[in-house]
C-alpha cells in the first residue's frame, strides 16, 4: 500500500536543523534538543472520514508511570501528557489541540488519539461521545523502535491503535455514533529531547489489521523477536501461559462461601450502593444502577452508586484467593482488591470507622492499601474490544501488570478468577489462562510488598452480574503463632 502522504524524517535533511540525527537498530530519526524545537507537517488524511497514519518512534530513556508531585509541574504543568502528534503548535499544552496521539504518564490508559479539544476526563464524556480510542498502558523500553499506526472509520464507528503491527487499542465497540472535531490543517510532532522521531505516513483508506502488519514487516530494519513476542501477549493476549495451582498443607484454607444463601452475606461488608447486593439461588447478585458514564463523571452523586464487597475476615501471608464470575450485561467493571490494610498494617476496618461511599477513591486515594485488579472492565473508558486487564498497587498509582485475552469476556457463562501471591510474586488467571506474572519490590519507593489485610470486590456502574464458589487460602511461612494458656 502506498502512502497519501509522506514524511520522511529518517533522512536526514536541513529543514529540521537543529536536530541530532541519530542511526538507531538501522534506522534513523529526528532528536530535538529542546521542548520548543518543532517539526511541522503541513498536510494530512486526518479529516477525512476514514484513513490511516504510521509514525515510528524511539524512546532514549525507559519510561512508564509516576506519581509526580505538584512540584514536577514547575516549567511544563502539563509534563504528564506527551503530545506525539498534534495539531496545536504548543505541544507542552495538550489542551488546545483538536486531534492529537499522546502518551499519558499515568496507569491508564497509556497511549490514547482523541479528536477533541480537552483531556481525556471529562472531555471524552459527555451527552455526546466524543471521538477516543485507547490502549491498556503502554511503557517505553529505551532503544526500541515502536511503528505506532492509528486506523479509523467513521463510518463504522470504528477506530483502532496498533503497535508493530499489533492491535494495542480501540475505541468502545458498543459506540458507534460520535462526534469528531476537525483538525488543524498543519501537524505537529517533536519537542521531547528524550524521543526520536522517524518516517510518519497518512493514507486515504483504513487499513485492516492485515496490512497494518504488513506495513510494519516491510517497513522494519532489524527486528526484536522477544520484544514484538511481549508486545503481542501484552496486547492480543498470544501466548498467555496455562495456569494451574492447588493449595498443598502448609495452605490453610480461611474462607469458602457457596454465596447461595443468605446467610452468606454475613461474612460481607457492603459499603457504597448496598441495595445493588442480594443473595439469590444461582449466586451473590450484584447489580448497580444504569447511567451513562459521563453523567458518572459530571454528576458527582452517581458516584455513589457503586459498591465494595469487602470480605471481613482479616488474611495474612501468602495468598491464593479463587471465585467465580458471570456477567448478564455490557458495559459494566469489577475490580478484585487484595491485601488491603493501612500503612501501618493495621485493620483500617476495625481501628477506624467504617467507610460508606462507594467511590473509586477508597482504591487509589485515601488510606488504604491494596493491589488493585481490573479483571472483568467492559466500560466505555477501557479498551474493551478484548478481554482487557490491569493490576495496579495502590495508592501509588503504579501498574505491576497489563495484560489481555483474546475476545471480550463471554455475558452469561461463568468465568474462574485466579489470584496467587507469593511473597513479591503476583499471579492472576481466568478460566486458566494467566493473564498477568507480576513482580512487587519492597523498596522502589512504592511501599512495602503488601502482605497482610481484607479482600474486596467493587462493582462500578452498569454492572449485573453473579457471584459463587468464594475460596480463599493463606500460608504465614516462617511464622508460629502462640496463644497463652
Amino acid at each position: 500500500m502506498t502512502p497519501h502522504i509522506a514524511y520522511h524524517l529518517s533522512e536526514p535533511h536541513s529543514d529540521l536543523n537543529p536536530v541530532r540525527w541519530l542511526t538507531i537498530q538501522g534506522r534513523t530519526g529526528a532528536n530535538p534538543l529542546s521542548v520548543h524545537q518543532r517539526f511541522e507537517f503541513p498536510s494530512h488524511t486526518l479529516n477525512l472520514r476514514q484513513g490511516s497514519l504510521t509514525f515510528w518512534l524511539l524512546s532514549l530513556e525507559d519510561t512508564s508511570t509516576t506519581c509526580p508531585p505538584p512540584s514536577m509541574g514547575m516549567n511544563n504543568p502539563n509534563n504528564g501528557v506527551r503530545s506525539l502528534l498534534s495539531d496545536s503548535r504548543y505541544l507542552t499544552d495538550f489542551n488546545r489541540s483538536h486531534f492529537s496521539m499522546e502518551w499519558i504518564d499515568y496507569w491508564h490508559p497509556g497511549v490514547q488519539v482523541r479528536h477533541f479539544a480537552g483531556s481525556f476526563y471529562p472531555g471524552a464524556y459527555t451527552d455526546r461521545y466524543r471521538a477516543i480510542c485507547k490502549t491498556v498502558g503502554f511503557r517505553w523500553e529505551k532503544m526500541h523502535w515502536n511503528q505506532f499506526a492509528y486506523t479509523w472509520d467513521h463510518h463504522a464507528g470504528e477506530m483502532y491503535l496498533y503497535v508493530n503491527g499489533i492491535r494495542m487499542g480501540s475505541s468502545d465497540r458498543m459506540t458507534r455514533d460520535y462526534d469528531v472535531e476537525s483538525a488543524g490543517d498543519v501537524l505537529y510532532s517533536g519537542g521531547i529531547p528524550s524521543m526520536v522521531y522517524s518516517d510518519l505516513a497518512f493514507y486515504d483508506r483504513c487499513m485492516s489489521d492485515r496490512d497494518v502488519a504488513s506495513r510494519y514487516s516491510e517497513e522494519v530494519r532489524i527486528p526484536d523477536a522477544d520484544y514484538n513476542r511481549n508486545l503481542a501477549r501484552h496486547y492480543a493476549g498470544i501466548g498467555n501461559p496455562a495456569f494451574s495451582f492447588e493449595p498443598d498443607d502448609r495452605w490453610e484454607q480461611k474462607i469458602h462461601l457457596p454465596l447461595s444463601s443468605p446467610e452468606d452475606l454475613s461474612s460481607f461488608y457492603l459499603q457504597g450502593h448496598r441495595e445493588a447486593v442480594r443473595s439469590e439461588a444461582d449466586g451473590l447478585h450484584v447489580r448497580t444502577p444504569t447511567i451513562p458514564y459521563w453523567k458518572v463523571v459530571t454528576e458527582p452523586e452517581n458516584t455513589e452508586k457503586q459498591v465494595y464487597l469487602w470480605l471481613l475476615p482479616w488474611l495474612e501471608g501468602h495468598l491464593y484467593a479463587e471465585f467465580e464470575f458471570k456477567p448478564m450485561r455490557e458495559g459494566g467493571l469489577m475490580l478484585f482488591m487484595a491485601q488491603c490494610s493501612g500503612f501501618w498494617g493495621e485493620d483500617f476496618m476495625q481501628d477506624y470507622p467504617r467507610k460508606t461511599s462507594g467511590k473509586m477513591t477508597t482504591v487509589f486515594g485515601e488510606d488504604v492499601r491494596n493491589y488493585h485488579w481490573e479483571c472483568w472492565r467492559d466500560m466505555n473508558d477501557t479498551r474493551n474490544d478484548v478481554s482487557s486487564h490491569g493490576l495496579i498497587k495502590q495508592p501509588y498509582g503504579i501498574p505491576l501488570a497489563h495484560g489481555t485475552q483474546t475476545r471480550p469476556t463471554q455475558l452469561g457463562a461463568w468465568n474462574r478468577l485466579q489470584f496467587l501471591q507469593k511473597g513479591e510474586i503476583i499471579r492472576g488467571a481466568i478460566n486458566g489462562e494467566e493473564v498477568f506474572h507480576a513482580v512487587d519490590r519492597s523498596f522502589t519507593g512504592t511501599g512495602t510488598c503488601l502482605n497482610r489485610g481484607h479482600l474486596a470486590i467493587r462493582c462500578m456502574v452498569n454492572t449485573d452480574l453473579y457471584l459463587r464458589n468464594f475460596k480463599v487460602w493463606n500460608h504465614l511461612e516462617g511464622v508460629q503463632i502462640s496463644s497463652p494458656a
